[in-house]
Protein backbone atom coordinates (compact mmCIF):
# COMPACT_ATOMS: atom_id res chain seq x y z
CA UNK A 1 0.00 0.00 0.00
CA UNK A 2 0.91 3.61 -0.35
CA UNK A 3 3.73 4.93 2.11
CA UNK A 4 4.99 1.47 2.91
CA UNK A 5 8.63 0.45 2.32
CA UNK A 6 9.19 -2.69 0.32
CA UNK A 7 12.68 -4.32 0.45
CA UNK A 8 13.91 -7.67 -0.75
CA UNK A 9 16.32 -7.74 2.07
CA UNK A 10 15.65 -8.52 5.57
CA UNK A 11 18.11 -6.00 6.94
CA UNK A 12 16.36 -2.92 8.03
CA UNK A 13 19.47 -0.81 7.86
CA UNK A 14 19.94 -1.55 4.27
CA UNK A 15 16.45 -0.81 3.35
CA UNK A 16 16.62 2.78 4.48
CA UNK A 17 18.92 3.55 1.59
CA UNK A 18 16.50 2.13 -0.88
CA UNK A 19 14.06 4.48 -2.43
CA UNK A 20 10.45 4.11 -1.43
CA UNK A 21 8.28 2.16 -3.74
CA UNK A 22 4.56 2.28 -4.06
CA UNK A 23 2.32 -0.64 -4.56
CA UNK A 24 -0.05 -0.90 -7.59
CA UNK A 25 -3.23 1.20 -7.13
CA UNK A 26 -6.37 -0.90 -7.16
CA UNK A 27 -9.49 -0.13 -9.28
CA UNK A 28 -11.77 2.66 -8.03
CA UNK A 29 -14.94 1.39 -6.41
CA UNK A 30 -18.39 2.49 -7.57
CA UNK A 31 -19.70 5.85 -6.46
CA UNK A 32 -22.04 5.56 -3.54
CA UNK A 33 -25.54 7.03 -3.63
CA UNK A 34 -25.96 10.75 -3.07
CA UNK A 35 -26.80 11.52 0.51
CA UNK A 36 -29.95 13.51 1.44
CA UNK A 37 -29.80 17.28 1.13
CA UNK A 38 -28.76 19.03 4.31
CA UNK A 39 -31.02 21.50 6.09
CA UNK A 40 -31.14 25.03 4.69
CA UNK A 41 -28.90 27.30 6.64
CA UNK A 42 -30.21 30.32 8.53
CA UNK A 43 -30.63 33.54 6.57
CA UNK A 44 -27.70 35.85 7.03
CA UNK A 45 -27.93 39.28 8.60
CA UNK A 46 -29.27 41.98 6.21
CA UNK A 47 -26.55 44.28 5.09
CA UNK A 48 -26.67 48.04 5.66
CA UNK A 49 -28.87 50.10 3.28
CA UNK A 50 -27.13 51.63 0.35
CA UNK A 51 -26.87 55.40 -0.14
CA UNK A 52 -29.88 57.23 -1.70
CA UNK A 53 -29.63 57.81 -5.42
CA UNK A 54 -29.85 61.18 -7.10
CA UNK A 55 -33.32 62.76 -7.55
CA UNK A 56 -34.76 62.20 -11.02
CA UNK A 57 -35.87 64.96 -13.40
CA UNK A 58 -39.29 66.59 -12.78
CA UNK A 59 -42.22 65.08 -14.76
CA UNK A 60 -44.39 67.03 -17.21
CA UNK A 61 -47.20 69.20 -15.80
CA UNK A 62 -50.64 67.41 -15.74
CA UNK A 63 -53.77 68.70 -17.59
CA UNK A 64 -55.75 71.53 -15.99
CA UNK A 65 -58.74 70.25 -13.94
CA UNK A 66 -62.37 71.32 -14.73
CA UNK A 67 -63.51 74.75 -13.55
CA UNK A 68 -65.26 74.79 -10.19
CA UNK A 69 -68.95 75.88 -9.86
CA UNK A 70 -69.74 79.59 -10.02
CA UNK A 71 -70.24 81.15 -6.62
CA UNK A 72 -73.61 82.55 -5.54
CA UNK A 73 -74.48 86.11 -6.63
CA UNK A 74 -73.95 88.63 -3.86
CA UNK A 75 -76.84 90.69 -2.47
CA UNK A 76 -78.05 93.71 -4.44
CA UNK A 77 -76.91 97.00 -3.05
CA UNK A 78 -79.29 99.57 -1.55
CA UNK A 79 -81.06 101.69 -4.19
CA UNK A 80 -80.08 105.31 -4.29
CA UNK A 81 -82.46 108.15 -3.38
CA UNK A 82 -84.94 109.28 -6.09
CA UNK A 83 -84.04 112.69 -7.41
CA UNK A 84 -86.55 115.62 -7.20
CA UNK A 85 -89.26 115.92 -9.89
CA UNK A 86 -88.73 118.75 -12.31
CA UNK A 87 -91.22 121.66 -12.52
CA UNK A 88 -94.24 121.23 -14.85
CA UNK A 89 -94.24 123.60 -17.78
CA UNK A 90 -97.15 126.04 -18.32
CA UNK A 91 -100.10 124.98 -20.57
CA UNK A 92 -100.34 126.79 -23.88
CA UNK A 93 -103.44 128.82 -24.80
CA UNK A 94 -106.33 127.07 -26.65
CA UNK A 95 -106.91 128.41 -30.15
CA UNK A 96 -110.31 129.95 -31.12
CA UNK A 97 -112.98 127.70 -32.80
CA UNK A 98 -113.68 128.60 -36.41
CA UNK A 99 -117.21 129.64 -37.62
CA UNK A 100 -119.64 126.93 -38.96
CA UNK A 101 -120.20 127.22 -42.68
CA UNK A 102 -123.78 127.70 -44.11
CA UNK A 103 -125.88 124.62 -45.15
CA UNK A 104 -126.20 124.22 -48.91
CA UNK A 105 -129.65 124.39 -50.62
CA UNK A 106 -131.53 121.09 -51.50
CA UNK A 107 -131.48 120.35 -55.21
CA UNK A 108 -134.71 119.97 -57.26
CA UNK A 109 -136.33 116.48 -57.68
CA UNK A 110 -135.80 115.04 -61.14
CA UNK A 111 -138.73 113.87 -63.33
CA UNK A 112 -140.20 110.32 -62.92
CA UNK A 113 -139.03 107.88 -65.56
CA UNK A 114 -141.39 105.96 -67.87
CA UNK A 115 -142.86 102.61 -66.62
CA UNK A 116 -141.13 99.64 -68.15
CA UNK A 117 -142.96 96.76 -69.88
CA UNK A 118 -144.57 93.95 -67.80
CA UNK A 119 -142.32 90.92 -67.35
CA UNK A 120 -143.16 87.33 -68.39
CA UNK A 121 -145.50 85.48 -65.99
CA UNK A 122 -143.56 83.01 -63.84
CA UNK A 123 -144.52 79.33 -63.43
CA UNK A 124 -147.31 78.36 -61.03
CA UNK A 125 -146.07 77.61 -57.52
CA UNK A 126 -146.56 74.26 -55.76
CA UNK A 127 -149.96 73.55 -54.24
CA UNK A 128 -150.06 74.36 -50.54
CA UNK A 129 -150.96 71.76 -47.89
CA UNK A 130 -154.57 70.71 -47.51
CA UNK A 131 -156.52 72.56 -44.90
CA UNK A 132 -157.80 71.01 -41.70
CA UNK A 133 -160.72 68.59 -42.00
CA UNK A 134 -163.94 70.14 -41.00
CA UNK A 135 -165.87 69.00 -37.97
CA UNK A 136 -167.96 65.81 -38.36
CA UNK A 137 -171.64 66.29 -38.80
CA UNK A 138 -174.17 65.23 -36.24
CA UNK A 139 -174.87 61.51 -35.98
CA UNK A 140 -178.25 60.59 -37.31
CA UNK A 141 -180.81 58.83 -35.14
CA UNK A 142 -180.47 55.08 -34.61
CA UNK A 143 -182.74 52.99 -36.74
CA UNK A 144 -185.29 50.62 -35.32
CA UNK A 145 -183.98 47.20 -34.18
CA UNK A 146 -184.99 44.39 -36.45
CA UNK A 147 -186.63 41.22 -35.18
CA UNK A 148 -184.37 38.53 -33.63
CA UNK A 149 -183.74 35.56 -35.86
CA UNK A 150 -184.39 32.02 -34.86
CA UNK A 151 -181.77 30.32 -32.67
CA UNK A 152 -179.69 27.86 -34.57
CA UNK A 153 -178.98 24.32 -33.38
CA UNK A 154 -176.41 23.94 -30.60
CA UNK A 155 -172.91 23.19 -31.88
CA UNK A 156 -170.95 20.17 -30.79
CA UNK A 157 -168.82 20.87 -27.72
CA UNK A 158 -165.11 20.31 -28.57
CA UNK A 159 -163.16 17.83 -26.53
CA UNK A 160 -161.02 19.24 -23.74
CA UNK A 161 -157.20 19.19 -24.04
CA UNK A 162 -155.19 18.88 -20.83
CA UNK A 163 -151.97 17.44 -19.37
CA UNK A 164 -150.02 17.44 -16.08
CA UNK A 165 -146.38 16.91 -15.02
CA UNK A 166 -144.91 16.04 -11.60
CA UNK A 167 -141.33 15.94 -10.23
CA UNK A 168 -140.27 14.66 -6.77
CA UNK A 169 -137.02 14.88 -4.76
CA UNK A 170 -135.23 16.82 -7.49
CA UNK A 171 -131.87 18.57 -7.02
CA UNK A 172 -132.25 22.13 -8.35
CA UNK A 173 -128.99 23.84 -9.36
CA UNK A 174 -128.62 27.52 -10.19
CA UNK A 175 -129.22 28.30 -13.88
CA UNK A 176 -130.51 24.82 -14.80
CA UNK A 177 -133.74 23.66 -16.46
CA UNK A 178 -136.16 21.88 -14.12
CA UNK A 179 -136.96 18.27 -15.08
CA UNK A 180 -140.68 17.67 -15.85
CA UNK A 181 -141.98 14.08 -15.75
CA UNK A 182 -145.35 13.39 -17.48
CA UNK A 183 -148.19 12.45 -15.12
CA UNK A 184 -151.36 12.80 -17.27
CA UNK A 185 -150.99 12.77 -21.07
CA UNK A 186 -153.07 15.05 -23.34
CA UNK A 187 -155.70 12.91 -25.17
CA UNK A 188 -155.87 15.49 -28.00
CA UNK A 189 -152.11 15.69 -28.59
CA UNK A 190 -151.84 19.48 -28.18
CA UNK A 191 -149.59 19.23 -25.08
CA UNK A 192 -146.69 16.80 -25.58
CA UNK A 193 -143.25 16.42 -23.93
CA UNK A 194 -140.29 16.96 -26.28
CA UNK A 195 -137.88 15.64 -23.61
CA UNK A 196 -137.71 15.58 -19.78
CA UNK A 197 -137.20 19.38 -19.68
CA UNK A 198 -139.21 20.76 -22.63
CA UNK A 199 -142.96 20.65 -23.46
CA UNK A 200 -144.41 21.30 -26.96
CA UNK A 201 -147.63 23.36 -27.17
CA UNK A 202 -149.82 23.54 -30.28
CA UNK A 203 -151.30 26.98 -31.20
CA UNK A 204 -154.00 27.97 -28.71
CA UNK A 205 -154.73 29.52 -25.32
CA UNK A 206 -153.67 27.61 -22.19
CA UNK A 207 -154.43 28.02 -18.50
CA UNK A 208 -151.24 27.07 -16.58
CA UNK A 209 -150.94 26.13 -12.91
CA UNK A 210 -147.44 25.70 -11.42
CA UNK A 211 -146.11 25.12 -7.90
CA UNK A 212 -142.47 24.62 -6.77
CA UNK A 213 -140.98 23.77 -3.36
CA UNK A 214 -137.59 22.72 -1.98
CA UNK A 215 -135.17 22.89 0.97
CA UNK A 216 -132.30 25.36 1.58
CA UNK A 217 -129.34 24.54 3.86
CA UNK A 218 -128.68 28.27 4.42
CA UNK A 219 -130.69 31.47 4.00
CA UNK A 220 -131.23 32.57 0.37
CA UNK A 221 -133.76 33.14 -2.38
CA UNK A 222 -135.39 31.07 -5.13
CA UNK A 223 -136.58 32.15 -8.59
CA UNK A 224 -138.40 29.94 -11.12
CA UNK A 225 -138.91 31.48 -14.59
CA UNK A 226 -141.20 30.06 -17.34
CA UNK A 227 -140.13 30.47 -20.98
CA UNK A 228 -142.52 30.32 -23.94
CA UNK A 229 -143.17 32.11 -27.25
CA UNK A 230 -139.37 32.35 -27.64
CA UNK A 231 -138.45 34.30 -24.47
CA UNK A 232 -138.32 34.00 -20.65
CA UNK A 233 -141.28 35.53 -18.81
CA UNK A 234 -140.27 37.10 -15.50
CA UNK A 235 -143.80 38.45 -15.04
CA UNK A 236 -145.17 34.92 -14.62
CA UNK A 237 -142.29 33.59 -12.46
CA UNK A 238 -142.19 32.33 -8.86
CA UNK A 239 -140.11 34.12 -6.20
CA UNK A 240 -139.42 33.16 -2.56
CA UNK A 241 -136.76 34.06 0.05
CA UNK A 242 -135.79 32.63 3.48
CA UNK A 243 -133.97 34.09 6.48
CA UNK A 244 -133.10 30.94 8.50
CA UNK A 245 -131.01 27.81 8.01
CA UNK A 246 -132.81 24.67 6.86
CA UNK A 247 -135.90 26.56 5.66
CA UNK A 248 -138.38 25.38 3.06
CA UNK A 249 -138.92 27.45 -0.08
CA UNK A 250 -142.17 27.27 -2.01
CA UNK A 251 -144.33 29.25 -4.41
CA UNK A 252 -147.15 28.86 -6.96
CA UNK A 253 -148.52 30.81 -9.91
CA UNK A 254 -151.49 30.75 -12.33
CA UNK A 255 -151.30 32.40 -15.77
CA UNK A 256 -152.61 32.13 -19.35
CA UNK A 257 -150.42 31.45 -22.38
CA UNK A 258 -151.57 32.85 -25.74
CA UNK A 259 -149.66 30.91 -28.39
CA UNK A 260 -150.57 32.05 -31.94
CA UNK A 261 -147.97 29.62 -33.33
CA UNK A 262 -146.45 26.37 -31.97
CA UNK A 263 -144.14 27.05 -29.02
CA UNK A 264 -142.04 25.24 -26.41
CA UNK A 265 -142.37 25.60 -22.63
CA UNK A 266 -139.57 25.25 -20.02
CA UNK A 267 -138.97 26.13 -16.35
CA UNK A 268 -135.56 27.52 -15.27
CA UNK A 269 -134.36 27.49 -11.64
CA UNK A 270 -132.08 30.29 -10.42
CA UNK A 271 -131.27 31.55 -6.95
CA UNK A 272 -128.58 32.11 -4.36
CA UNK A 273 -128.53 28.50 -3.11
CA UNK A 274 -128.94 24.99 -4.48
CA UNK A 275 -132.31 23.51 -3.47
CA UNK A 276 -132.76 19.86 -2.48
CA UNK A 277 -135.91 17.67 -2.32
CA UNK A 278 -137.48 19.76 -5.09
CA UNK A 279 -141.20 19.14 -5.77
CA UNK A 280 -142.74 20.55 -8.98
CA UNK A 281 -146.39 20.26 -10.02
CA UNK A 282 -147.38 21.62 -13.48
CA UNK A 283 -150.84 21.51 -15.16
CA UNK A 284 -151.99 22.73 -18.62
CA UNK A 285 -155.64 23.22 -19.70
CA UNK A 286 -156.26 24.28 -23.32
CA UNK A 287 -159.12 26.80 -23.46
CA UNK A 288 -161.88 26.49 -26.08
CA UNK A 289 -162.02 29.69 -28.11
CA UNK A 290 -160.34 31.53 -30.96
CA UNK A 291 -156.56 31.75 -30.93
Amino acid sequence: MENRYCCPFSCPYFCRYISRCKGITGATGPTGPTGPAGNTGATGVTGPAGSTGNTGAAGTTGATGPAGPTGATGPTGVAGDIGPTGATGSTGATGATGDTGPTGATGATGPTGATGPTGVTGPTGATGPAGDTGAAGDVGPTGATGPTGATGPAGESPNDSYASFNTFQALLNNGSLIPLFPAVSDPMGNITPADLQTINLAPGNYLVSCSVSGLFSSPGYMQVTPSYNGSPRLDTGIYFATAANGSSVCGSVFFIIQAPTPTTFTLTYSGSNRATDGHISLTFLRLNGPV
